[in-house]
């Protein structure tokens, strides 16, 4: 049995719906849900028709601008942290709050029992306080850490991996007057007394978001301030030797987030677009597919196959073919239940793949038993990532 198929890759990102009043700088999902911190609440919408996604409830809050979901509760952060139980939305209540800052925070990372939280100052100064959050009823601050660079509001993230914290933030170099980024790692053995053991100018340029998957770090780099803006990529397998092994340039634009997902990094780049990388090969970043916005774009959230950006001004739901390639039955995950539904239709007379293009997952043009091997390589022999459809 051959199936020919034309046309497939044209559209890798595609606009679904919007929601106008749910503008915000940061978005996360539970449950067909999203959840974006707005400043002075917390907006949610319903887009389980993501051609529709309609606003239901907001929640009160102050100077909010980062929010994750754990289990069913939604730690968000403005002058405190909050968090809340939202297992049902429109019954939500808040279960705690932890710090008094008086000014914005902008990044909540959270890893098993800490949140690891940014918070400002004072306009220009910022902070890293380490949260206990083993009983979310009761979270305490556990330290409080100055960074070791000039730590401005808006230019440092953090990410937890082991017993290390990878902290990014920037420097003025004395000599030459220029900016640079720097990441500067915390052994946090004990949360109570982290200590830093490195401190290490690698970065070209001002750092503005970080995130740590396996034994690499994906920095966005702002070159707002400097001529050298985009993805890179650092080793840190070695702690005390970090290696810049990759790079992505976006140029004339401010690079203030990063959200990686399986092989794929979502960048969001203030003035330009929305940029989607493969990261397979972590030395060489390539360009997976980018969209332009009628918005400034802050953060992502991916529920496969649908991609959520947070914009200034509005909500944007897309669909992500990349993200359909090798799910035959539509379940939302690739697995061997759609290597037995690809059989069952070639041989044994079972029903079509929901989505003939995710079927073709070597991009042949044809749906045929060497797709089948090509799943299995791909979900058991670590073979490369299935392709969506026909690129001849």
């Amino acid at each position: 049995m051959v199936v020919f198929l034309k046309g497939a890759q044209e559209d890798t990102l595609i606009l679904l719906g919007t929601n106008p009043q749910m503008g915000g700088y940061a978005v996360a999902v539970y449950n067909k849900y999203a959840f974006v911190a707005a400043y002075d609440s917390i907006k949610v919408a319903n887009y389980s028709d993501p051609s529709n996604p309609y606003s239901i409830i907001t929640y009160p809050g102050n100077l909010l601008r980062d929010i994750e979901i754990k289990d069913s509760l939604a730690y968000y952060v403005g002058d405190s942290l909050y968090i809340r139980d939202i297992l049902n939305p429109l019954e939500s209540q808040q279960i705690a709050s932890c710090g008094n800052w008086n000014h914005s925070s902008f990044r909540v990372h959270l890893f098993d029992t800490l949140a690891l939280v940014i918070h400002s100052t004072a306009p220009l100064i910022s902070l890293l306080e380490v949260i206990g959050i083993s009983d979310p009823t009761d979270p305490q601050i556990l330290s409080t850490n100055y960074p070791s660079g000039d730590g401005a509001w808006g230019r440092m993230d953090v990410w937890k991996k082991d017993n290390h914290v990878f902290w990014v933030d920037y420097a003025i170099d004395i000599e030459t007057w220029k900016e640079a980024g720097q990441i500067t790692v915390l052994d946090i053995t004990d949360p109570t007394e982290p200590i830093a053991i490195v401190v290490d100018t690698c970065l070209p340029s001002v750092p503005a978001a970080i995130w740590i998957e396996d034994n690499y770090a994906y920095v966005a780099l702002n070159d707002y301030y400097a001529d050298y803006g985009g993805l890179i990529v650092m080793d840190i397998s070695d702690p005390y030797n970090i290696d810049s092994i990759g790079f992505f340039a976006i140029s004339e634009a401010r690079v203030y987030n990063v959200f990686i997902k399986d092989n794929f990094a979502y960048v969001p780049a203030e003035w330009d677009g929305i940029y989607v990388l493969d990261i397979s090969d972590p030395t060489d970043p390539t360009l997976v597919t980018y969209h332009d916005i009628p918005d400034t774009p802050n953060d992502f959230f991916v529920d496969e196959p649908y991609v959520l950006v947070a914009g200034h001004n509005s909500l944007f739901v897309f669909e992500a073919s990349f993200l359909k390639a090798g799910d035959l039955n539509s379940d939302g995950i690739v697995n061997s239940s759609d290597i037995v539904h690809l059989i069952n239709y070639l041989f044994k007379n079972g029903p079509e793949p929901s989505d003939p293009n995710a079927a073709d997952v070597n991009s042949d043009c044809q749906i045929n038993s060497a797709d089948v091997v090509y799943l299995i390589d791909y979900l058991f022999r670590g073979g490369p990532r299935p392709q969506y459809g026909c690129v001849s």
